[in-house]
């Protein structure tokens, strides 16, 4: 049984495109893991700097240091605002012991 040439020279061209396509995805997913790496580590070291800034505006915060009638209160009162939708996104709870990181 002879197969034919063009039958030949078909199986050559899909197997050519069936590997670069392969090399080309492989590629991608090694770069896109490589930003995912970038973003656990990035969101590791935001993670620590909320918690952190969390014990330092507690301190602050206890005592009493800014009324929120003047300028400075109220943008503490802002900053605080800010720092509390961090500290809830990381789930960092009140007392500083319970810390979570985003999935991983």
């Amino acid at each position: 049984m002879i197969i034919p040439i063009w039958v030949l020279i078909l199986t050559g061209l899909m197997v050519t495109i069936l590997l670069y396509l392969t090399i080309n995805l492989l590629v991608k997913n090694e770069r896109y893991e490589d930003l995912v790496d970038d973003y656990r580590s990035f969101f590791s070291a935001l993670n620590q700097k909320v918690v952190e800034s969390d014990k330092k505006l507690k301190d602050a915060d206890s005592r009493g240091l800014f009324s929120s009638d003047d300028e400075v209160g109220s943008i503490f009162s802002e900053i605080k605002s800010i720092h509390d939708s961090l500290s809830n996104f990381f789930k960092v709870e009140t007392d500083g012991q319970t810390q979570r990181t985003p999935q991983q």
